[in-house]
């Protein structure tokens, strides 16, 4: 009897850490009516997109569409668990040095810091309409309502004397970039383009197409990513005409002497991998969470995963330490997943707090989010879950995320369910006991055991 309690005792203390857990609040859904068009419902295709921005205590934005035809509107919203959606930026909104004139339009993505929201506003059909004579990166202060300028196409790109013409891109997530007082976007000025960053109201550049690679005497012929930062660490996506070159890069933008440096390109060894796999794909903008730079990857023998490098300091040899997050040797966790179920892929977007990444994941038994807290993969949601009165639709994008889906606790989501509604969701990591404290009642039956014998 001591020899099976000791290894009871000795077993729960060597428990691996357990899986997280979550409370899932509806945010909002296309069965909602819009606060600024209060006779029409949220149009569901714009809810579809995953590109919702999140700050601290669970704070959304997103832009949404309501009603139909001569009843559309677009609007900026803002939404927290417990809190009911509140239009932030509206139609009639004036845009900040914009002659008078109002936001007419919107991108489709946002970013989030505190009561601060980041997002590409203009004043016609869409950016490059004629009809838009103003149009930049705007920021929307829940605190006070104010709307400021960023960067606007009055202004000249950094080091050129070309006014920016165009924001971010045509869609896609993750565009725009908050932390503190730092914004990062991606422009163009005509055929120029780069990546900046606002620090304090000052632009500066991060990279482009006059930047140098790395290593290389050849300079960036190609800026297609949106940058993401945390305080003054920017990183980036950048290629070439040496297609080694494409790949992950990041900046300090504290100094303007600071250099780019690279993280980590096509060709470099994979981390984790025993086979002498290298990277084969670098196509999906890395994400940054303080001095942890996180980015997808394929390699050679079909290997795809997202992968962790953290930045040493200045001067440290290695600038970087590696490490594998998730890939397709890792086993799919959930309740019910059969043994020996593995990621099939693992799509694009991610989003990071911390040492807590977030991300799709897609399967043999279909798609999910998941959470890697640095230490434990554990299961979000997956289709065919139940969520808000129904269940996740198994339609191949019913969830999706984007690039600042996650802060802290929080983590903001849009799922399509099998009832036909979509919505905007909330995971809230709540807390998990720890199997040591189990231990006191063992100690006390093992205590009583021993005086019963005596």
């Amino acid at each position: 009897m001591t020899r099976l309690l000791l290894t009871l005792l000795f077993t729960l203390s060597a428990t691996a850490a357990p899986a997280q857990t979550f409370e899932f609040t509806k945010l909002v859904s296309s069965l909602d009516f819009a606060p600024d068009n209060p006779t029409q419902t949220f149009v569901a295709s714009s809810l579809a997109s995953g590109f919702v921005g999140v700050g601290a205590a669970g704070q959304s934005s997103f832009i949404a569409d309501s009603g139909t035809a001569s009843t559309l509107k677009t609007s900026l919203y803002r939404v927290a668990p417990g809190v009911g959606v509140s239009a932030a930026v509206t139609q009639i909104t004036p845009i900040p040095f914009g002659g008078g004139a109002t936001f007419n339009g919107f991108g489709s993505s946002t970013a989030v810091e505190g009561s601060l929201t980041a997002f590409l506003g203009f004043n016609g059909t869409s950016q490059t309409s004629v009809t838009s004579t103003v149009r930049g990166v705007y920021l929307h202060d829940a605190a006070s309502a104010a709307v400021t300028r960023v960067a606007d196409n009055s202004m000249t790109a950094p080091g050129t004397a070309l006014a920016f013409t165009s924001f971010g891109a045509t869609g896609g997530a993750g565009q725009w970039s908050i932390s503190g007082t730092s914004v990062a976007f991606r422009a163009m000025a005509g055929t120029f383009a780069g990546n900046y960053v606002a620090v304090n109201g000052v632009l500066k550049t991060i990279f482009d197409t006059n930047t140098t690679v790395p290593g290389q005497s050849v300079n960036f012929t190609s800026v297609v990513s949106h940058p993401k930062v945390s305080g003054t660490l920017a990183v980036v996506r950048g290629q070439s005409s040496v297609s080694s070159t494409t790949g992950t890069y990041f900046r300090d933008v504290a100094l303007d002497s600071n250099p780019l440096l690279k993280v980590a390109t096509l060709g470099d060894a994979v981390p984790g991998a025993t086979g002498g796999e290298v990277f084969t794909t670098l196509n999906v903008d890395p994400v940054i969470s303080g001095n942890v730079v996180a980015f997808n990857g394929s390699s050679t023998g079909g290997g795809q995963g997202i992968y962790k490098y953290v930045y040493n300091g200045p001067g440290a040899m290695p600038a970087f330490t590696s490490s594998v997050v998730v890939d397709k040797t890792v086993p799919v966790p959930g309740d019910g997943v059969p043994a020996n179920t593995f990621f099939a892929t693992i799509p694009s977007f991610f989003s990071i707090s911390g040492d807590r990444i977030v991300f799709r994941g897609t399967s043999a038994v279909g798609n999910g989010l998941y959470l890697h807290d640095g230490t434990t993969l554990s299961k979000i949601i997956s289709v065919g879950d139940a969520l808000d009165g129904s269940f996740v639709s198994g339609a191949s994008n019913s969830l999706s995320i984007g690039a600042d889906s996650i802060d802290g606790d929080f983590i903001t989501f849009t799922a399509t369910l099998d009832n036909g509604t979509r919505g905007i969701y909330s995971a809230r990591l709540t807390p998990v006991p720890e199997p040591v404290l189990l231990l006191p009642a063992v100690g006390l039956f093992f205590w009583r055991w021993r005086c019963g014998r005596r």
